[in-house]
């Protein structure tokens, strides 16, 4: 084996030994449960597998939850939770969320049913949707393939919201892509990851990838670039100078 090729090797080894960055940190933004106490949301006791599932996808040290878009563009990913029936955003908050989505970073947008058809008009809007009511069918059944939709057959929904707009997921649009990017994910729904539905049909599935594609693909430490690049620049340096005396 050439020394060259040694070189080479060498270099691809240490590139591989060197962590790659998860597309990690969350932002989280909720606010207090003023329902009565149903517990949805991140969390909260009635998604304890769909946080366990956000926790999976990021690690617990990289997820920061906070009661508003203060800091936004510090963080990779969003997941905005619904406020409770009378809630809504501020127009900084709207703005805030619309800079981040323009970006290209990955976001989930939580809505609901007519009882949040304020909040769900606004979350939609941002992202060029509205709200048109509810469902009409506890099982929706998938017409878009998609990571998201990987090994889903069809949820089951109670009662939750359709959008208008986007690339819905299902033959009700409960859940949409949005953007030239597909980068937002609106969730007209609570119940999808509610422990005590999440086991009808593929919920958990669609839950738990729905954590996965939020997260998205790690990518390589800035470091580990300069390496490569490193260790490359230098095969080819030394292999100039042996062919300058040859």
């Amino acid at each position: 084996m050439s020394r060259y090729l040694k070189l080479l090797l060498s270099t691809l080894v240490l590139v591989a030994l060197v962590p790659c960055a998860n597309a990690t940190s969350l932002l989280v933004i909720q606010t207090a449960d003023t329902s009565g106490g149903f517990g949805y949301g991140y969390g909260n006791s009635d998604w304890t597998q769909m946080t366990g599932f956000l926790q999976s996808a990021f690690g617990i040290s990289n997820i920061t939850v906070a009661s508003d878009t203060t800091g936004l563009l510090g963080y990779d990913r969003l997941w905005l939770d619904q406020r409770w029936v009378t809630g809504s955003l501020t127009a900084q908050e709207i703005s805030d969320i619309g800079a981040f989505v323009a970006t290209g970073r990955r976001t989930v947008l939580i809505g609901e049913n007519d009882d949040w058809s304020n909040w769900s008009n606004q979350i939609l809007g941002i992202v060029g949707g509205s709200y048109s009511g509810n469902d009409t069918s506890d099982v929706i059944n998938t017409i878009t393939a998609s990571p998201i939709t990987a090994g889903v057959n069809s949820i089951y929904t109670i009662v939750d919201g359709i959008a208008v707009g986007g690339l819905p997921l299902f033959d009700q649009n409960v859940a949409t892509l949005w953007g030239t990017s597909q980068n937002v994910l609106s969730i007209l729904s609570v119940n999808i990851m509610d422990d005590d539905y999440i086991v009808n049909n593929d919920n958990v599935t669609f839950s738990a990838n729905t954590a996965e594609w939020l997260a998205g693909t790690p990518i390589p430490e800035p470091g580990s670039i300069t390496l490569l690049i490193t260790g490359l620049g230098l095969i080819a340096g030394i292999a100039w100078k042996r062919g300058k005396k040859e």
